[in-house]
């Protein structure tokens, strides 16, 4: 395996603490940090190992949760290591990768217990970035530790990335979509299936994909009741699975129910 002459030594591994700024006494974190970046002659399939996220406090992996079997959240002496970031932020890996000369961008949620994804390519960047607020920390050893490696590779397990839809409004974390109202979401990159949840009892939607004319491709209607002893699609909350049409570039949710809060997660496949 020859490596090209103009990145002799690629970066193919990386953990380290987020980058910060001093704002007063605090630290706010800067992004994007890089973890990998690297040249190749020839395409190759690779494999990139993501590490559970830390504090620099600790430092260990797995996190230490002294309250295991017991409540959350802790208070007192109690011990907990995973990073703590604000409500309606999601830490983001920012890939660039691609092959004779031409590459494509795309970003997908941070994998908070680690994970691997694979893709083929001779040139590759990875960076993890923030969406929301960039979080600000009072002890620099609260800021979270990141880290990836890459080797050759095919991945076994083709569990997709995702991209959580963040709440517009940064209350709760949810999407907040009134009796009759309506939220729209961009069909993110590499999108395979898109999961939609509702925490609420009761919940009556349309689920609309159109293209960039707002022509529609495809159309769904699904009414959900749960109540004790009920089982809906063996799931409860309600939740729907869908898949994302070839042309689609905008989906909307229609509630047709009453006042509900919401989650919509994208399911990204490179592999």
């Amino acid at each position: 395996m020859r490596h090209s002459t103009h990145n002799a030594k690629p970066l193919v591994g990386t953990r380290a603490r987020m980058a910060t700024v001093p704002m007063g006494a605090n630290f706010q974190v800067v992004s994007p940090t890089q973890l990998i970046s690297a040249r190749y002659d020839t395409p190759r399939q690779w494999c990139i190992t993501v590490m559970q996220p830390v504090t620099d406090a600790s430092g260990v992996n797995p996190w230490v949760s002294t309250f295991d079997g017991g409540a959350f959240p802790v208070v007192g002496g109690a011990i907990f290591t995973a990073p703590v970031l604000p409500v309606n932020t999601s830490l983001q890996l920012l890939l660039r990768w691609g092959a004779g000369g031409v590459a494509f961008e795309t970003a997908f949620d941070y994998p908070f217990a680690g994970g691997v994804f694979g893709f083929t390519a001779d040139t590759m960047d990875l960076n993890v970035g923030f969406r929301g607020v960039a979080p600000v920390y009072g002890d620099p050893l609260d800021v979270p530790v990141v880290g990836a490696f890459m080797v050759p590779g095919q991945v076994q397990d083709s569990a997709p990335l995702r991209w959580r839809e963040l709440d517009p409004l940064g209350l709760t974390g949810f999407i907040d979509i009134g009796a009759g109202n309506t939220a729209s979401f961009a069909v993110k990159p590499f999108t395979r299936r898109v999961r939609i949840s509702s925490p609420d009892a009761t919940t009556r939607y349309r689920v609309v994909f159109v293209d960039a004319n707002n022509a529609t491709l495809w159309e769904e209607n699904i009414a959900i009741a749960v109540g004790p002893g009920t089982a809906v699609l063996g799931r409860s909350p309600p939740s729907s699975t869908l898949q994302v049409p070839a042309a689609a570039a905008v989906m909307t949710i229609v509630n047709n129910g009453g006042a509900s809060v919401w989650t919509v997660e994208w399911e990204i496949g490179l592999v």
